[in-house]
């Protein structure tokens, strides 16, 4: 009987070995569940997957023309069909629009400064908008427009602005606009 037990106990070591070795590995732990996987609809879906528009590239703009990226991507300096620009200064109000011309669009810049007090200021939270001179979409600052302004009476500047569509033309686009450079009257 003590070679039974003999083998007896060994079997029994080597049952304990083998199951702590399990555990130790971590062979005996539940398996995850089994996660679903997606379905490929073969029809195609009501709803249409619209393409993300690439980011627009800058135009590279002279000095004394205006850069127009997101809609439009466009370098525009003053009209030379004879159109006037109009500016001016009242009381404590400069109002400013500028008739621009760009490679393929027509625009009217609007630049108000409610307590304007003079030339050589930058002028922050200015109210700046465009208007594509023919469909007459209009483009409005979102949080204000920065304008410096150089030329004496106003005539004369700089200006920066985030854009965002306001109205104007029968589907308003999903780019917004942004305005940069110089400006001045004619």
């Amino acid at each position: 009987m003590s070679r039974y037990r003999t083998l007896l106990s060994l079997g029994a070591v080597v049952l304990v070995v083998g199951l702590a070795s399990l555990i130790a590995t971590g062979a005996l732990r539940p398996a995850p569940p089994q996660r679903a996987t997606p379905t490929v609809l073969a029809t195609p879906s009501p709803f249409p997957l619209l393409p993300i528009p690439p980011l627009p590239t800058p135009p590279s703009c002279t000095t004394d023309q205006l850069e127009l990226v997101g809609v439009f991507n466009d370098c525009a300096a003053v009209a030379a069909n004879g159109t006037a620009s109009y500016c001016s200064v009242s009381g404590s109000t400069l109002r400013d629009v500028l008739h621009l011309q760009g490679k393929t669009h027509g625009y009217l810049l609007y630049l108000t400064i409610a307590g304007y007090h003079g030339s050589g200021v930058t002028y922050v939270d200015a109210s700046v908008l465009v208007r594509e001179y023919v469909t007459g979409a209009l483009w409005q600052s979102m949080s204000g427009g920065i304008i410096r302004v150089t030329g004496v009476d106003g005539r004369a500047g700089s200006v920066k602005a985030d854009l965002a569509y306001v109205g104007g033309e029968p589907t308003p686009p999903t780019v917004g606009l942004n305005v940069s450079g110089g400006w001045r009257c004619a």
